[in-house]
């Protein structure tokens, strides 16, 4: 599945640069406090909601994480959302959002059974027709 670039800072995620780790679910779930689990080295994945995302992923990266994944919390939303900043450029890692869909089969392959899920964050190449 494909998601959206953050566009308050960390690497620009392409194709040939992806960032690669174990994926982790955030406790609590949205991140808008500190964070309760280690999510250090691992890509951290979270919901929308609660707080703006650049806070979430700031959460993350100050507690040693990779990356971020942010899940929109509804299924009614149609519209692309950007994920803005506050104006401050210190994120540093690599995050992206999806759509509640595609959210949930992240989620169907991260599973308490399966704790070293590993996922990959990049961006897809260029459709070609």
């Amino acid at each position: 599945s494909s998601g959206i670039n953050a566009e308050y800072g960390g690497p620009e995620l392409t194709p040939e640069n992806p960032v690669v780790g174990v994926a982790i679910q955030a406790d609590p779930p949205e991140g808008c406090t500190k964070l309760l689990n280690s999510v250090a080295g691992k890509i951290t994945v979270l919901f929308r909601g609660g707080c703006m995302f650049v806070e979430k992923v700031r959460r993350v990266q100050e507690a040693g994480g990779l990356g971020a994944v942010i899940i929109d919390n509804s299924v009614d939303s149609s519209a692309v959302l950007a994920m803005s900043g506050d104006g401050n450029n210190n994120v540093y890692i690599p995050s992206l959002f999806l759509n509640k869909e595609d959210g949930e089969a992240l989620l169907d392959l991260y599973s308490k059974d399966r704790p070293m899920t590993v996922i990959e964050l990049r961006d897809a190449p260029p459709k070609t027709e």
